[in-house]
């Protein structure tokens, strides 16, 4: 093919490439020789070897942490129990052997709605729901009524009874009226806690068993209120 008539671009295409740079080849290193361990056997220790350290697992890691924060916590009720007096709350109510402790209320209640929902059992001294440092409510509340009759009364029929679509706990005041006895935070409380390790292995007859036991510990309560 001739190339005669071609542009100088595409006769750049048919010329040839430069030579390649020579280079030395590369000269294999020789492998040293393969010896024995006989020279290095003074460094050996001829001792027993010391005991193996047995590091703990996830699950070890796990238990202990919670048996360490258990035992924490433990310390920490017992320095709060010391300082624990529900008598210096006067703010609370003036007579305790008149006063019902009404548990598991919703937060959209107030004293209003309690009053309007208890005054039917007799005349009402003070209401009293319990607020948090931010001024929200904690889901209980304290009520004082003026006659025993009407503590009685309360006491007896408000149980179970639904506000705002919720069943509430009617219970006595146990702080100021049962010696030793602590609220829930700080390890007190009637029955294990909801959620408890306790309460999940209860079974429906062990269930069925404590609300007996405990209605028969309103009626004997009953019955010392009324003496």
């Amino acid at each position: 093919m001739s190339a005669i008539g071609m542009p100088p671009h595409i006769l750049i295409l048919f010329q040839a490439r430069p030579l390649l740079n020579y280079y030395k080849p590369i000269q294999k290193k020789k492998s040293k020789e393969y010896t024995g361990i006989a020279d290095f056997l003074n460094y050996f220790e001829d001792t027993e070897p010391p005991p193996k350290i047995k590091l703990e697992n996830n699950i070890e890691r796990k238990e202990r942490k919670k048996k360490e924060k258990i035992t924490y916590n433990e310390l920490i009720m017992k320095e709060k129990r010391k300082s624990y007096d529900p008598f210096k709350n006067n703010d609370l109510t003036s007579d305790a052997h008149k006063t019902l402790f009404i548990g598991r209320l919703s937060y959209d209640v107030n004293e209003k709605k309690l009053k309007k929902e208890f005054e039917t059992y007799g005349k009402i001294r003070k209401i009293k729901i319990i607020y948090d440092k931010n001024y929200k409510p904690k889901g209980y509340a304290f009520i004082e009524f003026e006659h025993t009759k009407s503590f009685n009364e309360a006491y007896k029929l408000a149980d179970g009874k639904k506000i705002e679509n919720r069943r509430i706990l009617v219970d006595i005041e146990r702080a100021r009226t049962i010696k030793n006895w602590y609220p829930r935070r700080l390890g007190g409380g009637k029955g294990p806690a909801r959620g408890s390790n306790e309460k999940k292995k209860m079974t429906h007859r062990k269930c069925v068993h404590i609300y007996i036991c405990r209605e028969r510990e309103r009626k004997r309560e009953r019955y010392i209120v009324k003496l």
